[in-house]
């Protein structure tokens, strides 16, 4: 619907006015101001604009697209705060993928500085922040020239996540197996596995029944990844791929620990998961209470032990996903597959910051607010409802594999009554 200016509203009632009263030109008392209010209306209808200021015209300062330009005015903790690192890890950054050849086209014009550039990515990954408030806190720069930053510095990023985030070789799974033994009892452990939602901002623009697949148990649209991690809660192995719709078990069966175990571990070596994951021989979950079946004395004795070191893995992700707030609402467009790409570029580059930066984690966020979202994640897993019978008793497995947890449980029995 069209709307009409100022302008041209005021020139249409006047003049409607005036041919209403054109019978006061005949007066002679009233001639000198109907012929004034005419030449206003002419005036009027010669200038283009109603009301023009005539002050000088406004001049922008426009930013050097300098990384010094953006953080001399911020402090450390503020520096910090927006790129969830400090000024020296992000120049140690900048330096790793700098020189990577997206960055340096070689043809066309000039791109921005790849400090800044980096320095654009981390404050929309690190602060959860949208478009528009990029635009605002980095200077003036366009939207298109946010999204295009943020997509060369994350394949930039990805292009070191196979050095990054890597399965350990047998004298690393050798060397964690010790550690978990001597700390927590359990022989043969290499890691820790778990799956965690990935919350997306607002519902997908696909067909209703895709739109479902995203839409998780905990009454979220969002994206499914399954990790493993080692006793420094370092990523080792991550799968993405997978909607809020699926379940831990069906992510385990299509990812590589259970098509290429042989590849994955060495002898009597295996990671640890919850309740809700096959029990294989590489994969060793914690016991599930049956209906009208408690557990035995033994099998809650290695439960309790397990959870104890099982905890690293939901710390891993708490850290994760405290560090890199956009992981907590992935703010995008989902309109195209090729935008779940994207989302899912997002989380693979956040994983491969998170090894890289692991060991200065906690300078960056206190305790409290850690301790907080962990108990608000754990509450929306009690309040959430229970997975659907078929996710949970799933096909028959065999009894070497049902076997080999048990006598892992033993072993553990053992081991913590020998302490």
């Amino acid at each position: 619907m069209v709307r009409p200016s100022v302008r041209r509203d005021t020139l249409e009632n006047l003049r409607l006015f005036l041919q209403e009263n054109a019978h006061y030109f005949l007066l002679k008392e009233t001639r000198h101001s109907f012929l004034s209010m005419i030449t206003i209306v002419e005036t009027l209808d010669m200038h283009r604009y109603l009301d023009r200021s005539f002050i000088g015209p406004t001049f922008y300062v426009r930013r050097g697209y300098k990384l010094e330009e953006v953080v001399n005015p911020m402090g450390r903790a503020e520096i910090k705060e927006c790129f969830r690192m400090s000024l020296p890890e992000l120049e140690r950054l900048v330096e790793h993928i700098g020189d990577h050849a997206i960055f340096h086209p070689g043809r066309g014009r000039p791109q921005k500085p790849v400090s800044f550039q980096i320095a654009v990515f981390l404050y929309r990954l690190g602060r959860g922040a949208t478009i528009s408030d990029v635009c605002r806190t980095m200077g003036r720069i366009g939207r298109g020239s946010v999204t295009t930053y943020c997509m060369r510095t994350i394949v930039a990023i990805l292009t070191t996540f196979n050095n990054v985030i890597k399965w350990p070789d047998p004298r690393r799974r050798e060397a964690i197996s010790t550690r978990l033994r001597r700390d927590y009892g359990i022989p043969g452990c290499v890691g820790f596995i778990d799956g965690s939602h990935i919350p997306l901002h607002k519902c997908p623009s696909f067909s209703i029944e895709k739109n479902a697949s995203f839409f998780s148990r905990k009454h979220r649209y969002g994206l499914l990844i399954l990790a493993v991690c080692d006793e420094a809660k370092r990523f080792t192995y991550l799968q993405t791929g997978h909607y809020a719709s699926a379940s831990d078990f069906r992510a385990q069966r299509s990812s590589a620990l259970h098509r290429r175990p042989r590849e994955l571990f060495s002898r009597d070596q295996f990671v640890l998961g919850d309740s809700g994951f096959y029990c294989s021989l590489n994969v060793i979950p914690m016991y599930r209470r049956r209906a009208a079946q408690d557990l035995t004395r033994e099998q809650q004795k290695f439960n309790d032990r397990v959870a104890k070191a099982r905890v690293k893995i939901e710390d891993a992700f708490g850290v994760l996903k405290q560090r890199w707030l956009m992981l907590n609402d992935i703010n995008l467009t989902m309109k195209t597959d090729k935008d779940i790409n994207t989302a899912f570029a997002y989380i693979r580059t956040a994983v491969v910051l998170h090894n890289l930066y692991i060991h200065t984690a906690n300078q960056h966020w206190s305790l409290e607010d850690f301790e907080r979202a962990k108990a608000k994640a754990e509450e929306e897993d009690r309040k959430a409802d229970p997975l659907p019978e078929g996710e949970l008793l799933i096909e028959t497995v065999e009894e070497d594999r049902m076997d080999r947890r048990d006598r892992l449980a033993r072993r553990v029995a053992e081991i913590a009554s020998s302490l």
